[in-house]
């Protein structure tokens, strides 16, 4: 970020708010209805109020036009999940820090699409803890509310990308992971596997990519974790 011209910065501190403003008042509520929807629809009301009595049609049109422009807000808004994900340029891969051994477990932020066997939601900026599993997978644990947990499993075999980055929402972006990858995770798949564990790695039926994000508070984290999602598995499951 400090390399970030100062215009930039400025800009992603502003993309940041109005990320979270957004997120907000979709789901606080204000006499029954949403705070988007008194945004999205009040201009209009106002607007037409204004035209009944007698003002110039310039106020129905405002009114017309500012509807339009937080309808067009609200939907970008939902389609990228209330976030901006910046890249860092030219970012080599992690010079390869002290290992993380096996189940050890790292607390992070995650945001994403996160699952049980017969249900998923759309998380963003939860406490989160990151491990990774002796037969090479990763596991993602969510904390949806307090005492309710959802999941993410990253087969070794079926990571795609993991993309550095800052995670914009709120007034400060965070140091982040992209992690795209494979899986056959959550309530889509729920009928053909009955298990609450991850699928096992040759089980490639039914395969939807997904991305989540991974934040941090620190650079010397997010390097550890970084690593240990590209490191090759060290010792084979014991059914190979």
């Amino acid at each position: 970020m400090d390399q970030l011209p100062f215009l930039k910065k400025i800009g992603l501190h502003a993309q940041g708010y109005l990320n979270a403003f957004l997120y907000a008042t979709t789901y606080h509520r204000l006499l029954g209805f949403t705070l988007a929807g008194w945004l999205k629809f009040l201009p209009l009301i106002l607007g037409l109020a204004a035209w009944l009595q007698g003002w110039p049609v310039f106020w129905l049109a405002a009114g017309v036009l500012l509807s339009v422009l937080f309808r067009l807000l609200y939907w970008w808004a939902k389609r990228q999940g209330y976030i901006s994900f910046i890249p860092e340029e030219a970012r080599p891969a992690p010079a390869e820090p002290q290992a993380l051994a096996d189940n050890t477990r790292v607390v992070v932020k995650a945001t994403g699409l996160f699952s049980v066997s017969h249900r998923e939601a759309y998380i963003l900026q939860r406490p989160a803890e990151y491990w990774r599993v002796p037969i090479g997978d990763h596991v993602i644990m969510v904390q949806e509310r307090p005492g309710r947990f959802l999941y993410q499993f990253v087969q070794m075999g079926a990571l795609q990308r993991v993309e550095p980055g800052y995670l914009v929402f709120g007034p400060q972006p965070q140091k982040a992971l992209a992690i795209t990858f494979l899986t056959t995770w959550g309530p889509k798949s729920a009928d053909d596997q009955d298990s609450s564990l991850a699928p096992s790695e040759n089980g490639h039926e039914s395969k939807l990519q997904r991305i989540i994000y991974l934040s941090f508070e620190d650079e010397e984290t997010r390097g550890a974790v970084w690593h240990n999602l590209l490191r090759a598995r060290v010792h084979p499951p014991a059914n190979a």
